[in-house]
């Protein structure tokens, strides 16, 4: 059962991590991850899978996270994305912005494959990425390895 936080740092790892996005947003089901991110079919997957590649390139904030499980063969049973930013990137929001102290503002997604939940997979991500993303000075964040 060790469970080991590891970044994302290339393309052949999004396989496996969207792979455990979808079954986690799949159980329970989640209708508005269907109705805006994902087509459960095959063509989907990779569609997805190469969109959430795209943006990760492209945005040098975003840093993934994923858990996996050695003991069943580094499966990814956990992942985040967090985007961290020096200044606010939604200027609109301002004057008003939207409190949700439950959940760390530079966090994007959070998922746990439904098969290992209960294993505070969950709260070691939120942890975790708090000491690696937000404890961590903006030109060490943005390091990819």
């Amino acid at each position: 059962m060790p469970l080991q936080l590891r970044r994302v740092s290339s393309d052949v790892e999004f396989n496996e991590l969207v792979q455990c996005v979808c079954e986690s947003y799949a159980v329970p089901e989640n209708r508005l991850w269907r109705l805006f991110r994902h087509d459960p079919s095959p063509a989907g997957f990779i569609e997805l899978r190469d969109h959430l590649i795209r943006e990760f390139r492209a945005d040098p904030n975003a840093c993934w996270l994923k858990v996996v499980d050695t003991d069943i063969g580094d499966k990814v049973v956990g992942a985040a994305l967090w985007n961290t930013y020096t200044e606010n990137p939604y200027p609109i929001f301002k004057d008003h912005p939207l409190e949700a102290e439950w959940w760390p503002e530079d966090l994007v997604y959070l998922v746990v494959h439904p098969e290992h939940r209960r294993r505070g997979i969950g709260s070691q991500l939120i942890n975790w990425g708090k000491l690696l993303i937000i404890d961590t000075p903006p030109q060490s964040r943005l390091a990819r390895s």
